[in-house]
């Protein structure tokens, strides 16, 4: 198994496993043991998935799948979250290729290099955060999976290994669960905003798929606001297939 040195943290307990069903599951498992805060790692996730249980190809070869898991003390978890991938990516890639899609993938050059999936659960009576984060160092070899978004991966910028980015992300996921609220909402707001005004094809239930524009979001940036040519929607759970300017 890989051995990694991870920097100090709030979250402080650093599991690192080889494989995993989900580190998502791991984390709540340790939370259900009486585990009150920590990161689970695993090099390969046989059942990985993000938002709207779209399963998240996780083969062991230095890419990133990690969950973050403490009492739930702040709000906006799944901004924080997006933030913290985004400034990692960021910290690599400098040539403005980075972006969040709304409400918390991140792009590299329209090319999907993270994922994040964020809830709370109940145990013992305390409310407890899980934010998983799957990133792409590497590119995945991917010949048999159809994805919505062609992966892309750090690696296809600039050169680096997965200690690196691994030690970057813990860092940048300490520091957005400590800033204030609104601060969380200005920053992130401000990171999608280049989404506003473009044509989106999109799905709840990835069977039927609606065009509309991107009208805005909300004040804190969970809910989207499109167009379509039955009027306004506003929804706080979608998956956006395709974007294009008008």
């Amino acid at each position: 198994m890989k051995e990694y040195e991870v920097p100090l943290n709030r979250f402080v307990n650093f599991y690192h496993f080889d494989e995993v069903v989900s580190t998502m599951m791991e984390a709540e498992k340790l939370i259900n043991s009486g585990v009150r805060k920590g990161i689970v790692l695993a090099d390969s996730q046989t059942g990985g998935y993000g938002r709207n249980n779209r399963a998240w190809f996780s083969p062991d070869n230095g890419n990133i799948y990690i969950s973050f898991f403490k009492e739930q003390d702040v709000e906006f978890i799944p901004q924080r979250a997006a933030l913290a991938a985004f400034n990692t990516v960021s910290a690599f890639i400098d040539d403005g290729s980075v972006k969040i899609k709304w409400p918390n993938d991140i792009l590299v050059s329209n090319r999907k290099v993270s994922g994040i999936i964020a809830r709370s659960v109940i145990c013992r009576n305390e409310k407890y955060l899980i934010a998983g984060i799957g990133m792409n160092v590497f590119v995945p070899e991917y010949k048999n999976c159809q994805f919505e978004w062609e992966p892309g991966a750090i690696t296809q910028k600039v050169s680096t290994t997965t200690e690196k980015v691994l030690n970057r992300l813990i860092l940048e996921t300490d520091a957005a669960f400590s800033i204030c609220e609104k601060d969380v909402v200005k920053k992130f707001t401000s990171a999608v905003k280049w989404m506003e005004k473009m044509k989106v094809r999109y799905t709840q239930d990835n069977l039927s798929y609606k065009d509309g524009l991107i009208a805005g979001f909300n004040k804190d940036g969970s809910v989207i606001k499109i167009l379509t040519s039955n009027g306004e929607e506003n929804l706080s759970t979608l998956s956006i297939s395709a974007l294009w300017n008008n």
